[in-house]
């Protein structure tokens, strides 16, 4: 009976520590922006979307989007960042894949460079609604 117990008790134990290390990714939209954020590593610190129009005025001719990431992790890391402008029916027109390398613990970018920055001007831009930010983790070079 005290093996069956102590058994039980070492596989709940195993099990509560494995799971206490999950990270749920989390899922952000910036109301003011059209910009949602989903990680597990990192927080948006700033973002901005600027949009440009045809002569016209009527019709998007290009956009682009520019932020600063937070991490929210105690280690160096190095994240992928997918960027992703979709229109209203969250169909996929344009993605981006950037890099974040070796940032510190708590790391928050101070300035809007071109490792940060995207543009898109490129075939169906004016259908565009919204953008995703993707960032994942990866090993550190």
């Amino acid at each position: 009976m005290n093996k069956k117990i102590f058994l039980y008790g070492a596989i709940l134990i195993s099990i509560s520590i494995f799971l206490s290390g999950c990270q749920e990714e989390a899922t952000v939209t910036d109301p003011e922006s059209d910009i949602t954020l989903i990680s597990n590593v990192a927080e948006l610190a700033y973002s901005n979307i600027d949009i440009e129009y045809n002569k016209t005025g009527a019709e998007i001719a290009g956009v682009t989007v520019e932020w600063r990431l937070r991490t929210i992790v105690d280690k160096i890391i190095s994240a992928e960042i997918i960027i992703g402008f979709y229109d209203e029916n969250d169909i996929e027109l344009y993605t981006e894949t950037k890099q974040l390398l070796n940032a510190p613990p708590r790391y928050t970018e101070q300035l809007i460079t071109p490792a940060n920055t995207v543009l898109y001007d490129g075939p169906g831009v004016s259908q565009y609604d919204h953008i995703i930010i993707y960032v994942n983790e990866i090993p550190n070079p």
